[in-house]
This record gives C-alpha cells, structure tokens and sequence, in this order.
C-alpha cells in the first residue's frame, strides 16, 4: 500500500449552528475575492488561471460533516496550499459564526486503503451524479429510487479506480469479490449550479463493503465541492 499524505485544516461547527461544505466554500471564495482570478488561489478551487473548471479528480477539495469544515489537499506543496487558504478560511469562519470559537485545527493524515476479509459499513453523503438535466428532472420519485442502487455502486468503483490510479495501492481485486452491499439508499433530485440552472442526482447511502479506508474518502462527481464524503458507520445491520 503507498498511503497519501492529506494536508488539512478545520475549522469545528459551534453547537446548534450548521454550515455546509458548498456554502463554507462560497463564503471561502467571497474572502478570496480577485473576480475569475482568484487571486492566484484558483487550483485551491480546481479552476484553472482563465477560470474554466479543471476536468479532473479535484487534489484540493473543501469538505464538511455536521461538526467540522474544513479544506484537505492532496497535492505534493499540500502544506503550502493550506498556508495560502487559512486566512481566508479563518475570515470566512468569522463572518459566519460572528466571531464564536473557531476550534481551528491544522493536521496531516494518511489516506490509505487496506483490504479485508470482513466487511465495514459507510455512509456516502451526497454523492453526486450529474446528467441531462431535462431527463433528471422529468424522474419520478420511482425512477430515482430504482437507478440509486446502480449509481451508487457505481460511484464506489470509481472511487477504487480512482484511487488505483493514483497508486494508493498496486492492485485492485476484482469489484465482485469485495461484498459490496447496499443496505440504505435515499436518493434526491438537486439544483446544484445557479447560474444554469443544472440539476443532479443527490444520493445518501449505507453500504459495505471488504475495504478499511483511512482519511478523507470522498465518491461521486463535484467533490471539490464537499459531495460525496464517507463516514465510517457507527450502527450495525
């Protein structure tokens, strides 16, 4: 296994308050200012220098859960990353807490994979499938429930492929020998731009499956964004 090392920084969410990852990365973005530029900061955003979106697996991503937000770098210079975005982060948390406790903490961990003969149960919170907008919006509740269990599987394997690629480990076991199961599903349909109006399949899920992952995971499309992360689950099935 070749674990990667993740660069981050948190900031904890004060009792009865929320913030979610995309809001936290708006108010983020908003601190940063600089107009498409970013003020140099784009790649922290995965945008490129003219401003277009990068077409690939976000390195730098914000994330959040209901006690923490926070930004997680994967890149090689990943310690700088969160040096040049703390003090906007830091300036965002006051705006939104008004000046409460942030609970900042900055810490490196390994994100690493190690297989297993037992299974170990997740939650995938907001995985995000992007399609046709039209055709999302056109489903019925029905649909949406009875393609959930194909996107989700599907964003699992990716995320293992992803992964592979990025040479966490020298070998992926075949997907079907993994006992991947699905034990809950919920699936949304969502507005996930505001300018064109493009809407996605939104999905929460319990599942299991051979594989003991350490870090931040995160499946599905816009995880720059906070979509997708995975939680170990703390309750039996």
């Amino acid at each position: 296994m070749n674990p990667i090392m993740q660069n981050i920084i948190t900031i904890t969410i004060p009792q009865g308050a929320t913030w979610y990852a995309d809001d936290f990365r708006k108010t983020v973005r908003a601190c940063v200012g600089g107009d498409d530029s970013f003020n140099g900061l784009h790649e922290l955003f995965n945008f490129q220098e003219d401003g277009h979106s990068m077409n690939n697996k976000p390195l730098c991503r914000f994330i959040g859960t209901k006690k923490t937000v926070g930004f997680v770098s994967e890149r090689k210079n990943g310690q700088e990353d969160v040096s040049k975005i703390a003090g906007h982060i830091i300036n965002a948390a006051n705006k939104h807490f008004h000046g409460k406790d942030l609970g900042l903490k900055i810490f490196q961990q390994e994100k690493e994979i190690r297989f297993t003969s037992e299974p170990i149960t997740y939650r995938l919170v907001g995985g995000v499938k992007k399609g046709r907008t039209d055709a999302i919006r056109a489903m019925t509740k029905e649909q949406r429930q009875d393609i959930a269990p194909q996107v989700t599987e599907k964003m699992i394997k990716t995320m293992l492929e992803d992964a592979l690629y990025q040479e966490l480990f020298d070998d992926l076991p075949p997907f079907n020998t993994l006992d991947f199961v699905l034990h809950e599903i919920r699936p949304l349909s969502v507005q996930i731009t505001e300018k064109s109006k493009e809407v996605a399949t939104l999905v929460n899920a319990t599942f299991s499956i051979n594989a003991d992952l350490a870090g931040y995971w995160q499946a599905g499309q816009l995880q720059a964004r906070g979509y997708g992360l995975l939680h170990k689950f703390k309750g039996g099935y």
